[in-house]
């Protein structure tokens, strides 16, 4: 694990742990945090993510009043445990917007015998 930055707290505070993306929602959330009376220490993993610059995300935590911030490089593990993983599974990522529209649900089950079959829609 990389060495976290830091600064010293300047009391003793309770601490909490934040996963924190360096976006808009969780900047908010830390401040909103310091602002309840708590030390924040920002946890942020890597796992590949393109365009990612850790360095901004680390100042910029530092900046809103994380007292730690940690880099974690999960990339191998991430691959190894849930990649590999998805790929031997046979897994397929369901359709969204920019790959057209998801597939119809199946039918309903027949309600059986004796009973009256469901309306039409």
């Amino acid at each position: 694990m990389a060495e976290p930055a830091a600064k010293k707290s300047k009391t003793e505070r309770p601490k909490v742990v934040l996963a924190y993306s360096g976006g808009l929602d969780t900047s908010t959330i830390l401040v909103w945090m310091i602002e309840k009376g708590f030390d924040v220490i920002c946890y942020c993993a890597d796992v590949g993510q393109l365009g990612e610059d850790f360095a901004a995300v680390t100042e910029k935590a530092m900046r809103c009043g994380a007292i730690k911030v940690y880099i974690e490089d999960l990339k191998e593990d991430f691959v190894v445990n849930y990649v590999y993983e998805a790929v031997k599974a046979n897994a397929v990522r369901r359709a969204g917007p920019s790959e057209g529209p998801a597939p119809p649900p199946p039918p309903p089950p027949s309600p059986g015998p004796g009973f009256p079959p469901p309306p039409s829609p």
